[in-house]
């Protein structure tokens, strides 16, 4: 009877690993997590810095950052889509105006589980159109994100550099 016993045992032990392993499994394909290297993911912005070369040859430098600007997100998505929800428009007090920016992202090549890419948009950010959009993670950190963009106005190019931290 013992013996019978045992040997019922390590088969509901098998079956219980087996139940257990594929779960596990179902639960990764449902909500894979993203590749060592890659920037899926949502980010909150923290800094946002705006350089520029003024009339004199002079480059200045404008920490812009404002309590609507830590309230915009980018989202880096599996699909190589690209989301920004920008809740600084129209320099209002209360942060009431935002705009949703889509476009896509393409990745470089990672080093050393660093990431690196481009990015376009499909709209104008802050009614500026940009181009050299670039990111990166920012010091090697796998939970924050850099962007940088130029946008013209005026005949002068205005360099952002945004940063954000993973949420």
């Amino acid at each position: 009877m013992i013996a019978k016993f045992k040997r019922y045992t390590n088969l509901i032990f098998i079956l219980v690993i087996t139940l257990v392993m594929i779960s596990c499994d179902n639960r990764e394909l449902a909500d894979p997590p993203p590749p060592p290297g890659s920037p899926i993911g949502e980010y909150e912005v923290e800094l946002v810095i705006i350089r520029w070369i003024d009339d004199s040859g002079t480059q200045q430098t404008q920490l812009a950052t404002t309590d609507c600007d830590r309230l915009s997100t980018i989202e880096f998505n599996s699909n190589n889509t690209l989301e920004i929800i920008n809740s600084n428009v129209g320099n209002d007090d209360d942060c009431s105006n935002s705009e949703t920016i889509l476009g896509s992202w393409e990745a470089g090549v990672p080093i050393s589980g660093s990431f690196t890419g481009s990015f376009t948009l499909n709209s104008t950010f802050n009614g500026l159109s940009i181009y050299n959009g670039v990111y990166n993670n920012a010091g090697g950190n796998a939970d924050a994100i850099e962007i940088r963009f130029t946008a013209d106005v005026d005949g002068v190019s205005y360099n952002y550099e945004i940063d954000a931290l993973g949420i």
